[in-house]
């Protein structure tokens, strides 16, 4: 496993995770210097391990020893990346959103076809044992069918620099491509089998940013999502701010720091708060319409898609 690009997301995305998979190890970083690379070798405390500086992502790409490659470049450079790292027979994770457009996603796809090598976009959170537990309850069929989903995620104004690759549209950003989580949680709530459901735009509302009027710095959307597995079609709205204004333009919106779901059902409602990242905290409120009552869990291992694992990912035997 290597990494192509010297992002700060490197740490918690890959160098922290991959301690806890023996199986997977760390044998590379390519920046667009070999210092650059280096540097995060030595910040990270990687040489002991073997971790090797390249001085180009075609270095790395052309390093036959290398089987899978992480991509945290900026947005507008994930689809020409990963490409190449495909040719060069190689998996790929790559950073969300998967690409700038749906196009460019064709593209990957036949790519990734051809090569047969898997291509995954880094969504984490729906690897976590409680977005599989909500998905669980949605499609159990206890609480009837889903009819809305309300999704929002915001980040306080001025914890982006003015200069942040995210308010640059010639790189990928806006509101719509960072913040992407909404929507990847709307797909995935609203349908047994993403790949097979349909989404209709019925509004998109953006916020321009001041200085580059290309760029949604915040997107506020109503959209169908017609599931494909018979059920009846979801009405989604969804809300992302890189740059929420502060309360009476003074005091940060604390309540709004946590990314928030709503998952209304024929008979229930499910309130899913911090979906984005559960590991640090979460909370899963199902009301149920008929009774009122009102159930609260938190899921952090097991769940229903990984069962009984041990801690560094190995089954548990429980004879």
């Amino acid at each position: 496993m290597s990494w192509v690009g010297e992002a700060a997301i490197n740490y918690s995305a890959i160098i922290d995770p991959i301690q806890t998979h023996p199986g997977a190890v760390l044998i590379g970083i390519a920046a667009r210097s070999k210092q650059k690379a280096q540097a995060q070798i030595d910040k990270y405390k990687l040489a002991a391990a073997g971790t090797k500086a390249y001085g180009s992502y075609d270095e790395l790409l052309n390093d036959p020893s290398i089987e899978a490659v992480y991509i945290p470049l900026p947005n507008g450079f994930h689809a020409d990346w990963t490409k190449k790292a495909l040719h060069a027979g190689k998996h790929v994770l790559v950073e969300k959103p998967f690409t700038n457009n749906a196009d460019e996603a064709r593209q990957v796809k036949e790519v990734a076809e051809k090569s047969g090598k898997v291509v995954l976009e880094a969504f984490h959170w729906r690897f976590h044992p409680a977005a599989h537990r909500v998905r669980e309850i949605v499609q159990s069929g206890k609480y009837g069918a889903p009819t809305a989903i309300f999704a929002e995620m915001s980040i306080p104004g001025g914890a982006l620099e003015k200069e942040n690759i995210r308010y640059q549209y010639s790189l990928g950003g806006g509101a719509s491509m960072d913040l992407t989580y909404v929507l990847s949680l709307s797909s995935y709530m609203a349908s047994t089998d993403p790949s097979k459901a349909k989404a209709t735009i019925v509004s998109a509302t953006p916020r321009l940013h001041k200085t580059d009027p290309q760029v949604d710095e915040a997107m506020e959307s109503h959209l169908v999502i017609s599931p494909g597995d018979g059920k009846p079609d979801v009405h989604c709205h969804i809300k992302a701010d890189l740059t929420l204004p502060p309360l009476f333009g003074f005091f940060p919106k604390l309540w709004k720091m946590k990314p928030f779901c709503s998952i209304t059902l024929e008979h229930a409602q499910i309130d899913f708060v911090n979906f984005v990242l559960p590991t640090y905290g979460h909370s899963i409120t199902i009301t149920d319409k008929r009774t009122g009552e009102k159930t609260v869990e938190t899921v952090y291992t097991d769940g229903p898609q990984w069962g009984k694992r041990g801690k560094r990912g190995e089954d548990v035997d429980e004879s």
